[in-house]
């Protein structure tokens, strides 16, 4: 598509440059004119090798990070690619620095909605933060090497560490009702509807990475367990679990 829309941009360019000659401009006129038709054969230009860019910029990310090596994917990249998730980058980075080791179901849980939430939504922070500072500190690392990986392209991320994103899924986790926890919300100023959001994400999340069981299966059987903690009535109403 991008191919056919290159060569409508060029043969648009190269009519406009007959017509231009044929005109007879001069001056201001004859340089903006001349102007446009270098615009869209640029324009034509990009959108041929935009895809090819596209490719390369993927594949040197994923170089950077360990995923390829040599044109082939390394260890790291084989059981990353199990993760069918959007943060499969970040998760796989905070797995292999072994930032999701040893830890428990409330700390997996907290760690991975810090990074599942959006940047531009109000979280629940009412309640004190029981996840260790320096989890978030290393899961930032973690997240700031994927984004630099990237940096000026339009693979670069935009996940952010939202120690509030973990606070209002731990809270679900504790709640005995969702009539407690939504009049929680209430009093924090947080819409129900993006905390439900945050705990679906939260445990598709946890669901990509409970499939690493042959490569990580200690994390794998947490992440599976912790789930299914999250996943009760009514948010499974609404997840279709």
């Amino acid at each position: 598509m991008d191919r056919r829309s290159a060569e409508g941009l060029r043969h648009k360019a190269i009519e406009e440059q007959e017509r231009v000659a044929n005109a007879g401009y001069t001056g201001e006129r004859l340089k903006k004119a001349e102007k446009r038709v270098r615009r869209e054969l640029r324009e034509a230009e990009q959108l041929e090798m935009r895809q090819q860019l596209g490719l390369e910029t993927s594949l040197n990310g994923l170089e950077r990070l360990g995923h390829v090596e040599n044109g082939s994917l390394t260890e790291k990249g084989l059981w990353a690619a199990e993760l069918c998730t959007s943060l499969v980058l970040e998760l796989a980075e905070a797995i292999s620095e072994h930032i999701f080791t040893d830890l428990t179901e409330e700390e997996l849980v907290g760690l991975v909605a810090a990074i599942a939430g959006d940047s531009y939504r109000t979280y629940f922070s009412l309640k004190r933060n029981p996840i260790n500072p320096d989890h978030y500190k290393k899961l930032e690392s973690a997240v700031a090497r994927v984004k630099d990986s990237y940096l000026g392209s339009q693979f670069a991320s935009e996940v952010a560490v939202q120690p509030s994103a973990s606070v209002t899924v731990l809270t679900w986790m504790e709640a005995d009702t969702w009539g407690e926890y939504a009049a929680l919300l209430r009093l924090a100023g947080v819409a129900e509807g993006d905390a439900a959001r945050l705990i679906t994400q939260t445990a598709d999340h946890l669901q990509q990475i409970s499939r690493l069981a042959e490569t990580h299966p200690v994390l794998a059987r947490t992440a599976g367990d912790a789930r299914r903690v999250l996943l009760r009535p009514p948010v499974t109403d609404s997840y279709g679990a």
